[in-house]
C-alpha cells in the first residue's frame, strides 16, 4: 500500500545517509522494500560495494537484484544486475541505492532498458507511488497465461513509441 511505502521511506530517510554501510542499506532499505512489494529474498551475497542476489515468491525466483552504497549510480550497477539475472535465469533485475530504485530488463542486455524511480519525487504524489507499487510488485512479474503485467505495460509503451515515430516520419 502507498501508506506502507511512505512509512518505509520515512524510516529510510531517518536511518540512512551517505555514511551508511552497504549492509545497513541492504537491511534498512532494500530488503524491507522487497517485503513491501511481495518478494522474499532467495539468495543474497556480497558483491563489490554492496550485495547481489535474487528475490521471488513462493520459492520461485522472479528477479535479480543489486544493492549499492547510498546514492551510488544505479546505472553503474547495471552490469552486476544483468549478470545476476543471467545466473538466476530471470528476465528482470532491480538496482537500489536507498533513494533510487531501477527496474532493469535483464533479458535484453544489449538494450539497457530500465525504469528508474526516485523515492523523494515518487512519494510526493500518491498516483506515482501507486504506479510504482504495481509495476515493481512481485505480482507484476508473475506469469499469468504466459505473460506478466510488466511485460504487457512495456509492450504497450513500445507500440505507442512506434506509433509516435510513424506519425513523425
Amino acid at each position: 500500500s502507498v501508506s506502507a511505502l511512505l512509512r518505509w521511506w520515512r524510516r529510510v530517510e531517518r536511518q540512512l545517509g551517505p555514511a551508511s554501510s552497504a549492509r545497513a542499506i541492504l537491511d534498512v532499505a532494500v530488503l524491507p522494500l522487497f517485503e513491501l512489494l511481495g518478494y522474499e529474498p532467495l539468495r543474497v551475497e556480497r558483491c563489490a560495494d554492496g550485495f547481489a542476489g535474487t528475490v521471488g515468491r513462493g520459492g520461485r525466483a522472479l528477479a535479480a537484484f543489486r544493492s549499492t552504497l547510498w546514492n551510488a549510480d544505479t546505472a553503474g550497477a547495471w552490469r552486476d544486475t544483468i549478470r545476476a539475472g543471467r545466473t538466476a535465469l530471470v528476465p528482470w533485475g532491480f538496482a537500489c541505492n536507498g533513494p533510487r530504485f531501477r527496474l532493469v530488463d535483464a533479458s535484453r542486455a544489449w538494450s539497457r532498458r530500465a525504469l528508474e524511480f526516485d523515492f523523494a519525487t515518487l512519494l510526493s504524489d500518491p498516483r506515482s507511488a501507486a504506479a510504482f507499487s504495481v509495476l515493481a510488485s512481485s505480482g507484476a512479474l508473475l506469469e499469468h497465461a504466459g505473460a506478466n503485467a510488466l511485460a504487457a505495460v512495456i509492450a504497450r509503451a513500445d507500440s505507442h513509441g512506434v506509433t509516435v515515430c510513424a506519425s513523425l516520419g
